[in-house]
């Protein structure tokens, strides 16, 4: 492997990370400009006297999907991790292992 090799694997690798820190970043303004929307609040209606109880409000959905950067940005992150953690094994065995045994005649 050439040493150019090697400073354009660093470059790629760079890149992968600004932009996977850049993206949640990107997400989260155009959610957000999505939601600024004016939004009317319902009038309040007038049902009279509850009794001694009060009126709660009805419960949201328990069930709460979870942000898109969780779901796809820690797998995305592990399974990077583990392609680094490889490519250092086999890098180790290629410059170390090979180079350690020499074979005669």
């Amino acid at each position: 492997m050439t040493a150019s090799f090697h400073r354009l694997l660093a470059v790629v690798t760079l890149a992968l990370v600004v932009l996977l820190t850049l993206a949640p970043a990107t997400m989260a303004s155009t959610q957000l400009l999505a939601s600024e929307e004016v939004q009317e609040e319902p009038a309040p209606t007038d049902e009279g006297p509850s009794g001694a109880f009060i009126d709660a409000p009805a419960e949201e959905d328990a069930s709460v999907d979870q942000a898109w950067t969780y779901r796809f940005l820690v797998p995305t992150a592990l399974v990077l991790i583990a392609i680094v953690i490889a490519g250092t094994v086999v890098m180790y065995f290629v410059r170390v292992v090979r180079t350690r045994y020499t074979t005669v005649g």
